[in-house]
């Protein structure tokens, strides 16, 4: 070979290890963003599951709190790339919470005034015939 064939190979050479790189660098940066979409994803999924037990557990007042904690709590697309297969995930732990969150307020009275301030209603007349849940 000639030494003009060896300075093509090298810059051939070159050319493919600077393509390599870039690759490497655009594959690195995705991966990293993918891994901290991810994180959000599962932070998101397990406030979900954690509000879901805590409203389990406490009063009417405190599970209608938990359960608005849950609605507003990051919507679709905030967090997460709207439509992406994470935000699928997300918005689908979020129905099963709400839904297993819902039947608390059938199973025990819930009275107007103790859930009307967390979701903006002021100045509701404390008539204490008016309970939800009990017909």
């Amino acid at each position: 070979m000639s030494v003009s064939a060896y300075k093509r190979l090298t810059i051939v050479l070159g050319a493919v290890c600077v393509g390599l790189l870039v690759l490497y660098g655009c594959l690195y940066w995705s991966y990293g963003w993918l891994k901290v979409r991810v994180a959000f994803a599962s932070e998101q999924t397990q406030i979900f599951e954690e509000m879901r037990t805590r409203a389990l557990q406490s009063d009417v007042a405190g599970a209608a709190g938990c359960l608005e904690y849950v609605v507003r709590y990051y919507p679709s697309g905030s967090n997460q790339e709207t439509g992406s297969r994470l935000d699928g995930m997300v918005e689908r732990e979020r129905t099963i919470a709400i839904r297993e969150m819902l039947p608390i307020f059938a199973r025990r009275p819930v009275k107007i005034w103790e859930i009307a301030p967390r979701f903006g209603f002021k100045g509701m007349p404390r008539n204490k015939g008016a309970e939800l849940g009990r017909y």
